[in-house]
């Protein structure tokens, strides 16, 4: 099964260390993709990142670079075009609120 995923799915999973998204990330067989976007946002938010995580840069740096092995990158006008020919087969994308009141991506299946 393909999963999509977010610069704010990425984010969570850097920025607390015992994340049960991290942990479930790591250990699940499915198959990841993410906007090409999503790669400069993240470098964007590196100083971010840093001074709200426990993370040193050189960890920061080594998470990146497992995470971006487990993620097929792809351009944002294939990704729309392949929700697209997913939509008409039924997958849906799935979102919900968080405790804030905001709204939070979660794990979208395909």
């Amino acid at each position: 099964m393909a999963v999509v995923i977010d610069t704010n799915i990425i984010f969570s999973m850097l920025l607390t260390q015992n994340s049960h998204i991290r942990e479930k990330f790591f250990e699940s067989a499915e198959t990841y993709y993410a906007p090409n976007y999503v790669f400069v946002e993240l470098f964007e938010i590196k100083e971010k990142l840093l001074g709200l995580s426990d993370l040193k840069e050189v960890e920061l740096y080594e998470l990146l670079n497992r995470l971006f092995q487990s993620v097929h990158f792809i351009s944002e006008g294939r990704m729309t075009n392949c929700m697209l020919e997913d939509s008409s087969s039924g997958a849906t994308s799935r979102r919900h609120s968080s405790r804030r009141g905001g709204i939070q991506p979660e794990w979208h299946k395909y």
